[in-house]
């Protein structure tokens, strides 16, 4: 079969179409673009940190001062094990109530030559004095004289904050005197004797408990801060059993509640 003039006899239409499918059509123009362009977004203002927390105090706990008495009928006597007891549960609740009270922070006492203690037991006996004394400060005639109340104990002290960096050092003493049964007994019969015979006669002695806490000041030789709590029971023992530690924890929290304000100096 002859092919040559077959494509010249094709209609010039389909020719064309035939050329047209051989060749990039260019695809439809995008849009113009808008003059006005979408607003960049804006790098959010960079905030100023603000100033740093104040470091907490590091405060070493040193061992309790605190003995347990029983008022017996042949007299007062310490209890070994009761303040064993004691001072367990005071060193547990301090640890606790520091940890809880802003800017404390609690430290265990490093180990002490035999010189150093010394040093401490001088100065622990000193800050029993001022404490004592500023407890007088809290009422009556002594009140007033509590703007020339001196709480420096000297620089003996330093030595602690420069060998462990701790600002203060909690000092806990005090005593707690229950009543045994015996005792109890016989001051109920005097007083039941005493009342058949148409006397009155209002016992004394008896029980009770005082706690003093205080913070020393290790770089400046001062009781910076002390709170006390004091009971009496003529007939009994009052005011938390320093043996439970329920009891203790409670005494503790209520004598910091009031730091650093102390109540004794305040109007």
């Amino acid at each position: 079969m002859d092919f040559k003039g077959f494509a010249w006899s094709l209609p010039a239409a389909l020719l064309g179409g035939v050329v047209l499918a051989g060749t990039a059509v260019p695809p439809p123009s995008e849009p113009a673009a808008s003059v006005a362009a979408a607003p960049a977004e804006v790098a959010p203002a960079e905030v100023a940190p603000g100033p740093p927390a104040p470091a907490a105090h590091k405060v070493l706990i040193l061992p309790p001062a605190f003995t347990e008495f029983q008022n017996a009928v042949a007299g007062l006597e310490a209890i070994p094990d009761w303040t064993d007891a004691a001072r367990t549960n005071l060193g547990d609740a301090a640890r606790d109530t520091l940890q809880t009270t802003g800017g404390l922070e609690p430290a265990a006492l490093p180990n002490l030559t035999p010189e150093e203690l010394a040093i401490l037991h001088d100065h622990i006996a000193l800050a029993q004095l001022i404490v004592a004394a500023g407890v007088q400060y809290g009422s009556g005639e002594w009140h007033k004289h509590r703007a020339d109340f001196d709480r420096s104990f000297g620089d003996g002290l330093r030595f602690l904050h420069e060998r462990t960096g701790a600002d203060y050092a909690l000092l806990i003493d005090g005593s707690q005197v229950r009543q045994s049964g015996g005792r109890v007994a016989m001051k109920w019969l005097g007083t039941l004797a005493a009342a058949a015979a148409g006397i009155l006669i209002v016992p004394m002695g008896g029980g009770g408990e005082f706690l003093n806490v205080c913070l020393l000041d290790l770089t400046h030789g001062t009781v910076v801060w002390f709170n006390s709590s004091r009971t009496v029971d003529v007939l009994a023992s009052s005011g938390a059993d320093m043996r439970n530690p329920a009891a203790t924890q409670m005494a503790m929290k209520k004598l910091f509640a009031s730091y650093p304000i102390i109540p004794a100096l305040v109007d």
